[in-house]
């Protein structure tokens, strides 16, 4: 009877969908069922004997690996999500419970594992998480930004009522061209949040150039230095990059602003001869809002950042040759 119990069990771990294994109380894995295997990437022969160790990614701190054995050795079951790593070095997250087995004289013998994979929930809440931020910062600009325009607009035509001096109305288009502008970034933003499914082999001259005829100035000079190279991408959107990139590049430096666009060391930047940004102000330039220009909206840079993160890259921003400001995009891959 005992056997067959054994059989049993062990059928029913080796067809569970979840990655199980045990370990022996010095946290030696002993046995992994098929899961395991499917999930880490690593075979059976190649996980026994090893420790979990094997799969640490390097996101969890001593202390929270400390709690983790001060539980299982004092005899508790541990629960928590962990991120793991697989063989191949991705990533992934897993709602682990640890459970201690004990002997016949109640000292604990042997650890088993189950893990849950649980990372397509989670990278579900972080997006609608990113969704409810964005609702939430609209909803700041549209009760603040615009209904001041608009309050302003309106005192305007007022007084070109009152006054039958008409130049007032210059302010109502003024306020009227910025409440544009905002729709348009708050409209790029929505749809920058958005992770890029779909990518096509994109000529980096081209994109750059059609960005550049849509926010130069007659004074301004554009030196590409890319190399005639593509990305995978999605055109549109990294077409915003670059606009946005150049926008902000004349309106914070003079008029005959040079611009340089290149790839290097495995990075693609856009750098510029304007004043620069401060050290102490460069992990600010990206934040919702965030301008030192009175033409500016604040959130142009974040559209950047959007849509690069979007791809599945990063980007950062430092001091060019000149002094003014690179913004560096790392993680594209270049095509020739």
């Amino acid at each position: 009877m005992i056997e067959l119990e054994r059989k049993l069990f062990r059928r029913a771990v080796e067809a569970a969908g979840h990655s199980i294994y045990f370990t022996d109380a010095n946290g030696v894995i002993e046995y992994v069922n098929p899961a395991f295997e499917e999930t880490t990437g690593y075979t059976a022969e190649e996980a026994i004997g090893k420790t979990p160790r094997i799969l640490k990614s390097g996101e969890h701190d001593r202390a929270f690996y400390e709690e983790l054995w001060e539980t299982i050795l004092s005899g508790e079951v541990w629960r928590n999500e962990l991120v793991n790593e697989r063989k191949s070095g991705e990533q992934y997250v897993v709602d682990q419970t640890i459970a201690p087995v004990t002997d016949e004289t109640g000292e604990v013998s042997h650890f088993v594992a189950i893990n849950v994979d649980v990372t397509d929930r989670r990278t579900y809440e972080r997006h609608l998480e990113r969704q409810n931020e964005r609702l939430d910062d609209f909803g700041s600009i549209l009760s603040h930004d615009v209904k001041n325009l608009l309050t302003v607009a309106e005192g305007n035509v007022d007084l070109a009522r009152e006054t039958g001096d008409l130049s007032y109305l210059d302010r109502v288009d003024d306020a009227h061209s910025r409440m544009r502008e905002l729709a348009e970034e708050l409209l790029a933003l929505a749809r920058a949040g958005e992770t890029v499914e779909e990518r096509e082999r994109v000529a980096l001259d081209a994109v750059i150039a059609d960005a550049w005829s849509t926010t130069a100035t007659p004074e301004a000079t554009l030196q590409i230095e890319t190399g005639g190279v593509a990305v995978r991408a999605d055109e549109d959107r990294l077409l915003q990059v670059f606009e946005n990139l150049f926008r902000n590049a004349v309106e914070h430096g003079d008029s005959n602003v040079t611009i340089r666009v290149g790839v290097e060391d495995g990075r693609l930047y856009v750098a510029d001869d304007g004043p620069g940004i401060a050290p102490e102000e460069r992990g600010k330039v990206f934040e919702k809002g965030y301008t030192t220009s009175e033409e500016g909206t604040g959130y142009g840079l974040t559209l950047v950042e959007n849509v690069v993160e979007a791809h599945g890259w990063d980007v950062d921003v430092t001091e060019s040759e000149t002094g003014g400001a690179r913004f560096e995009i790392a993680g594209p891959t270049f095509e020739e």
